[in-house]
């Protein structure tokens, strides 16, 4: 758990590495192209590098927070589930769908809020979105009725 801490924010700060690539690459292609493509390069470098060290970073922290709350619930007893992770500028939205957990819903809505609170990820959750649902095959309809009812809590907290 420790080990995928460091590798996120090992990749949040390398990231940055991306501007001397990117300064490597104008350099090495000043003299053969001109400024005006070597800038372009460089730009372009410094921007790739940045990219992929930051998908990496969200790759790495959603996988973990996917098997840690998968773990959670498993040790509850409930071991159909399907886990959402989506990154977005203010911080990660956590969608749970729990398959046939029935009586035991609340009882996973409390492992899997206590697994968020415990774990060194909180800071950067911003909203969790926890759904029982029959059959797998109802996920896409709860994905729309979830992002329609988080689109109507972003309205009434920013009107």
């Amino acid at each position: 758990m420790e080990s995928v801490r460091k590798k996120a924010d090992l990749l949040g700060r390398i990231k940055w590495l991306g501007l001397l690539l990117g300064l490597l690459m104008y350099y090495a292609t000043a003299y053969a192209f001109g400024d005006i493509v070597s800038t372009i390069l460089a730009c372009i470098a410094a921007t790739v590098f940045y990219v992929m060290c930051e998908n990496e970073r969200k790759s790495i922290v959603s996988r973990h927070v996917s098997d840690h709350l998968s773990e959670a619930l498993t040790k509850i007893g409930q071991t159909e589930s399907v886990f959402e992770v989506k990154t977005a500028n203010m911080g990660m939205i956590i969608r749970v769908y729990l398959i046939r957990a029935g009586e035991r819903a609340p009882a996973c809505t409390k492992a899997v809020l206590d697994a968020i609170a415990e774990s060194w990820y909180r800071s950067r959750v911003w909203v969790t979105q926890i759904v029982d649902l029959d059959r797998q095959e109802e996920i896409p309809e709860a994905q729309r009725a979830l992002n329609e009812e988080l689109l109507n809590d972003l309205k009434k907290n920013k009107g």
